[in-house]
């Protein structure tokens, strides 16, 4: 997963919410104000590990800035 955050900020992990079939996904950062020498934005990629063993098609949603999601949706066979 690659997302934008502030240069103030460092990534601390993945928040989900899980569905019988929908995980809702949110990076969570931990902000250092002490840190901010501008308002820089900074591009990262994490990977995000989705392991299912039972055959479905699940719905991962991907929680954006502006609230929003981006959808990604996976068939288990």
């Amino acid at each position: 997963m690659t997302y934008l955050r502030s240069s103030c900020a460092t990534f601390s992990e993945f928040s989900t919410i899980n569905g019988t079939s929908t995980q809702n996904v949110t990076v969570m950062v931990d902000v250092d104000p002490c840190a901010c020498v501008n308002e820089e934005s900074v591009t990262e990629s994490k990977n995000f590990d989705f392991n299912r063993t039972t055959a479905g098609t699940y719905v991962l949603n991907f929680k954006k800035a502006d609230g929003t999601f981006l959808t990604h949706t996976i068939v288990v066979s």
